[in-house]
């Protein structure tokens, strides 16, 4: 009964001994986020992309001021059937534009949830990676660990690990 007792206590302090060298580490997500060119890339991409929404957005925009001023300083001159077509033309003209602004939106919203389901696809692929390299069981966000050690903190190490690939 006395070994029992005695084997119990050494497998329980084994058992800890053996926890705390596989403790899991953790990361800044924004520390890393600025300093991976992978993901300013991704930034850059998705910049591009808005300004290319807004420079299409503003063109419409432009267009539809353009006959509306048209019209605005030229209906007295016009037959009520000419004013009703400018009319009716701008009416249209006003439906694109808010039509195109929903299709951008929706698809400015695509696109960032496609660059951020990559960007976290690669970012854990490289946080596996990393693991296996420093034999911790895993990493996480700084943002999901409550209270841990500064010890387990692998942001410094792991930016350098991505600016090596």
């Amino acid at each position: 009964m006395k070994t029992k007792f005695c084997f119990s206590i050494l497998l329980l302090f084994l058992t800890f001994s053996v926890v705390a060298q596989n403790q899991p580490g953790y990361f800044d997500f924004d520390s890393v986020a600025t300093h991976d060119s992978h993901y300013n890339r991704t930034q850059r991409s998705l910049q591009k992309f808005e300004a290319l929404l807004q420079d299409s957005l503003t063109t419409l925009e432009d267009s539809i001021s353009a006959l509306f001023m048209r019209v605005f300083y030229s209906h007295r001159s016009y037959s009520e059937e000419q004013y009703k077509v400018f009319s009716d033309r701008l009416g249209i003209m006003e439906a694109g534009i808010l039509t195109f602004q929903a299709h951008t939106f929706t698809a400015d919203n695509m696109e960032k949830q496609k660059i951020a389901s990559d960007y976290n696809i690669y970012l854990r692929s490289k946080a596996r990676e990393f693991c296996t390299l420093k034999q911790i069981p895993f990493l996480a966000e700084k943002k999901a660990v409550l209270a841990s050690s500064n010890a387990t903190d692998y942001t410094t190490e792991f930016i350098a690990y991505l600016e090596k690939e």
